[in-house]
């Protein structure tokens, strides 16, 4: 069982990114009551759950299950996808894209506020960059007709 700081920690870690237990819970696939158990350390986090922490929002998975270490993962540099074409108005289309939580708290040294809102744009980003895609492909396919 983690210490008492552990617990604090990991409730503030939620607090400062300014998630409810019922957001933390939507985003894990679990009920409120259970992330309430697990932040509060009457029900353990396990293996499992601390994968999904770790997907959600980029905590350390070893940090989750031992209270050791960072608090944040470590991870790859932040991927990005460059798409530069032309649509068939002759408008040029530029389509950026980046990674996981995870790998975001790398790239900005673990603060979670600044992850998650890096995260919310990425997957903005992402949104959009799909969108393009699609259009050009969509251009591309209008083009050789």
């Amino acid at each position: 069982m983690q210490d008492e700081n552990f617990y604090v920690q990991l409730k503030k870690f939620f607090k400062d990114l300014g998630l409810t237990q019922r957001q933390i819970a939507d985003k894990l696939g679990v009920k409120q009551s259970y992330v309430n158990l697990m932040l509060n350390g009457r029900n353990p986090i396990g293996r499992h759950n601390a994968q999904k922490f770790h997907d959600a929002y980029g905590l350390s998975v070893a940090w989750l299950l031992t209270g050791e270490g960072e608090m944040m993962a470590r991870g790859a540099a932040v991927n990005t996808i460059n798409i530069d074409a032309r649509d068939n108005r002759g408008n040029t289309i530029t389509a950026a894209g980046g990674s996981s939580v995870g790998h975001v708290s790398q790239a900005t040294g673990g603060d979670a506020a600044t992850v998650v809102k890096m995260q919310e744009q990425i997957d903005k980003l992402i949104d959009q960059n799909q969108k393009l895609i699609d259009l050009l492909a969509e251009s591309i396919k209008n083009n050789q007709q």
